[in-house]
């Protein structure tokens, strides 16, 4: 099945600056609760920034792989990594979201990828595993990155990305997996990453935007004394 971009009525960069002011948690909400009753849209919550403060929001530029302890002379060929051919497919703002299959000892994602993936386009990088290399990571400007762990162990040859641009599984939260599709938005802050089916991407993005609107003036509100109740009768919404 070959998957595309879907086209929305604001140009992609703006779309990902206004997903990544949003809160999470309302993104959630409205997978959960409006209408669209998707609750298991949520990855583990194991999966963090390297960072609190750090918020990505992009299109899925999906990976990949699998535990695989061969070396490059004994598959015969270097697979996805054979002239780049994963860095060549990257575009512009997306995000790269790899399932290391939660392997607990190697950074499957490190900062020279990290650099090559940026020059590419992209805005960073979730991994259902580990970084290596996370220091020299956050030197980065503009980087973004979340992960299980960090490790000095390198994932070759121990893990090796084998596929991009199909569906993946990810870990998820209230269900064991997540399935994401190429294209499918990642948004992500310090509470965890969800994904948005491409499809319903700008309907979700409006109306969180709308939610968090009515949130801020709860909070406003409640920041310069106003009674709860009174609060919530005015907005509906805590």
């Amino acid at each position: 099945m070959g998957y595309k971009m879907k086209e929305f009525p604001v140009p992609l960069q703006e779309m990902c600056e206004r997903y990544e002011k949003l809160f999470v948690a309302n993104v959630y909400d409205v997978l959960d609760r409006e209408g669209f009753g998707l609750p298991n849209q949520c990855l583990s919550i194991d999966i963090k920034p390297l960072t609190p403060h750090m918020h990505l929001a992009g299109p899925a530029f999906t990976v990949k792989g699998q535990r695989d302890v061969r070396t490059f002379e004994e598959m015969g060929d270097k697979g996805v990594w054979e002239d780049f051919a994963l860095f060549r497919a990257l575009f512009p703002n997306c995000v790269i979201i790899q399932n290391s299959e939660a392997l607990p000892h190697v950074g499957a994602f490190g900062s020279i990828m990290a650099r090559s993936a940026k020059n590419q386009g992209a805005r960073g990088v979730v991994v259902d595993g580990g970084t290596r290399d996370a220091e020299d990571m956050l030197r980065i400007p503009d980087w973004k990155a979340f992960v299980r762990h960090w490790s000095p162990v390198e994932s070759y040859p121990r893990y090796m990305a084998n596929d991009f641009m199909c569906p993946i599984a990810m870990s998820g939260t209230l269900t064991h997996q997540v399935r994401v599709n190429p294209y499918d938005w990642v948004v992500g802050d310090w509470d965890a990453v969800v994904i948005v089916p491409q499809e319903i991407a700008y309907e979700v993005l409006l109306k969180a935007e709308e939610m968090q609107k009515m949130e801020d003036l709860s909070r406003r509100d409640l920041d310069r004394g106003d009674p709860v109740w009174e609060v919530f009768e005015r907005y509906g919404r805590l």
